[in-house]
């Protein structure tokens, strides 16, 4: 595996939301994850249950947003415009990815989207959720 695995709780919402192509939760450190199925291939449709599950959880008030990628996980190039069009705001996102590949890819796509909020790739959830962390004042 490309990013070492950590034990992901929440003693707030044990039990997470499962949708066809996630989980999600919000954690004890308040930060809303959302683990990809490994295999998914994200299209409108599961974007839009994903950012409709985040802006439950966040009560509109901006959250920090962990986004875990599956192995082998991709999304559409409709969904990555949904998202970037519709997506709810955040305090600050993190991304973990799965492969080399993937780095590459969202760190391309990170490039040429606009970001509201700051975005950052990492290869392990620990180093992910520091750096969110360190976004709450």
């Amino acid at each position: 595996m490309y990013y070492c695995t950590m034990i992901l709780t929440s003693k707030q919402h044990p039990n997470p939301i499962t949708t066809s192509s996630a989980e999600m939760f919000l954690d004890d450190d308040n930060i809303f994850i959302t683990k990809l199925n490994d295999n998914a291939l994200l299209r409108v449709e599961q974007v839009k249950e994903i950012i409709t599950h985040y802006q439950h959880f966040n009560a509109s008030k901006p959250k920090l947003v962990l986004t875990i990628a599956g192995t082998h996980t991709n999304i559409t190039p409709a969904a990555r415009e949904y998202a970037e069009s519709y997506g709810a705001s955040a305090i600050a996102e993190a991304i973990v990815v799965s492969s080399i590949a993937q780095r590459f890819l969202v760190n391309l796509y990170m490039h040429i989207r606009n970001n509201e909020h700051p975005v950052n790739v990492f290869n392990d959830i620990e180093n992910a959720k520091k750096w969110l962390l360190s976004h709450v004042n």
